[in-house]
């Protein structure tokens, strides 16, 4: 008996500390972040600019190529981060991974205390991707591998972004939004 109330509680804990999941229309909590080279990204410097967060852990990092590929001829004011969720490397592996993460170019927010994964309600073992639109709301947030339907939607909506300014009140606020990995 007791040995199945600590494996309940064990099992449960996972979703006890799990932040609630952001919707398309609310504001995107600010962040501040290094990425392998020391460069610091926030997202209030980034504002006036549409921002694709490719967020995941190490189980989710895979799909993470195969987003930033499709994604990758998108131009204009749209500025494509990787995230990485690194809580649970010890802290004397973290020079060892800022090192391996510098062999991509591509910038990669080194996320140590997981602190996006918590503010956004980010899925973890799979790739997120999040839209943040030109004023700071969220507009977009899939889960999982970077399937043609769910690239087609997030495409969509960032076209649908380009030439907005970025508001509550746009009526696209709950548009293309992806909770459960089926569009709503």
């Amino acid at each position: 008996m007791f040995r199945s109330m600590i494996l309940l509680i064990i099992t449960a804990m996972p979703f006890i500390v799990m932040a609630d999941q952001l919707d398309a229309g609310d504001e995107a909590p600010d962040f501040s972040l290094m990425d392998q080279f020391d460069t610091t990204y926030s997202l209030e410097d980034l504002r006036g600019n549409l921002v694709i967060l490719i967020a995941s852990d190490k189980e989710g990092s895979v799909q993470n190529k195969l987003w930033r590929k499709k994604l990758g001829g998108l131009a204009g004011d749209i500025h494509i981060l990787g995230v990485a969720d690194l809580r649970s490397v010890p802290f004397f592996l973290k020079w060892k991974i800022r090192s391996d993460f510098r062999k991509d170019k591509a910038p990669i927010l080194l996320d140590w205390d997981g602190d996006i994964f918590k503010d956004y309600g980010l899925v973890q073992k799979v790739s997120n991707i999040v839209l943040i639109d030109k004023g700071g709301f969220i507009r977009h947030h899939v889960w999982g591998e970077a399937g043609d339907d769910a690239v087609q939607t997030l495409l969509h909506t960032i076209d649908s972004h380009m030439h907005s300014e970025g508001s509550r009140t746009s009526d696209s606020n709950k548009k293309g939004v992806r909770n459960d990995n089926s569009t709503e």
